[in-house]
Protein backbone atom coordinates (compact mmCIF):
# COMPACT_ATOMS: atom_id res chain seq x y z
CA UNK A 1 0.00 0.00 0.00
CA UNK A 2 1.25 3.56 -1.16
CA UNK A 3 1.75 6.23 1.59
CA UNK A 4 -0.11 8.71 0.42
CA UNK A 5 -3.94 9.26 -0.78
CA UNK A 6 -4.44 9.65 -4.54
CA UNK A 7 -6.12 13.39 -5.37
CA UNK A 8 -8.52 10.91 -6.25
CA UNK A 9 -9.07 9.08 -3.15
CA UNK A 10 -9.35 12.18 -1.43
CA UNK A 11 -12.01 13.70 -3.42
CA UNK A 12 -14.72 11.06 -3.18
CA UNK A 13 -13.88 10.68 0.55
CA UNK A 14 -14.59 14.60 1.17
CA UNK A 15 -17.87 14.05 -1.39
CA UNK A 16 -18.76 11.04 0.63
CA UNK A 17 -18.74 13.33 4.00
CA UNK A 18 -15.69 11.31 5.44
CA UNK A 19 -17.81 7.99 6.33
CA UNK A 20 -15.74 5.33 4.41
CA UNK A 21 -12.63 5.04 4.79
CA UNK A 22 -10.53 6.23 1.47
CA UNK A 23 -8.75 3.41 0.94
CA UNK A 24 -11.31 0.86 0.77
CA UNK A 25 -14.45 2.30 1.36
CA UNK A 26 -15.57 0.05 4.75
CA UNK A 27 -17.75 2.27 7.29
CA UNK A 28 -15.54 0.33 10.07
CA UNK A 29 -13.72 3.97 11.21
CA UNK A 30 -12.92 5.09 14.55
CA UNK A 31 -11.86 8.00 15.79
CA UNK A 32 -8.11 7.38 17.37
CA UNK A 33 -7.38 10.94 18.30
CA UNK A 34 -8.21 14.60 17.88
CA UNK A 35 -6.16 17.46 17.99
CA UNK A 36 -7.60 21.53 17.94
CA UNK A 37 -4.65 24.36 17.30
CA UNK A 38 -4.90 27.43 15.98
CA UNK A 39 -7.14 28.12 13.67
CA UNK A 40 -7.09 24.33 12.24
CA UNK A 41 -8.35 20.40 13.56
CA UNK A 42 -6.97 17.65 13.25
CA UNK A 43 -8.71 13.97 13.36
CA UNK A 44 -6.63 10.44 13.12
CA UNK A 45 -9.24 7.94 12.06
CA UNK A 46 -8.01 3.97 11.91
CA UNK A 47 -10.12 1.51 9.59
CA UNK A 48 -10.64 -1.79 11.10
CA UNK A 49 -10.92 -3.17 7.81
CA UNK A 50 -8.13 -2.33 6.04
CA UNK A 51 -5.77 -1.28 8.92
CA UNK A 52 -5.47 2.32 7.22
CA UNK A 53 -5.14 5.12 9.53
CA UNK A 54 -5.24 8.37 8.04
CA UNK A 55 -5.40 12.36 9.51
CA UNK A 56 -8.53 14.54 8.40
CA UNK A 57 -7.39 18.18 8.67
CA UNK A 58 -10.48 21.12 9.42
CA UNK A 59 -9.74 24.24 8.59
CA UNK A 60 -12.08 27.59 9.83
CA UNK A 61 -14.21 28.85 7.47
CA UNK A 62 -16.60 31.10 8.89
CA UNK A 63 -17.75 32.48 12.88
CA UNK A 64 -21.62 33.34 13.85
CA UNK A 65 -22.70 34.97 17.02
CA UNK A 66 -24.79 32.44 18.85
CA UNK A 67 -25.52 35.14 21.71
CA UNK A 68 -25.58 38.58 21.63
CA UNK A 69 -23.74 40.01 24.58
CA UNK A 70 -26.06 41.74 27.20
CA UNK A 71 -25.54 45.46 26.86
Amino acid sequence: MANELTTQQKALYIQRNGVNCPVCESDDLDVIHEEIAAYRAYRDNKCHSCGAVFTETFTMTDVELSVTPAE
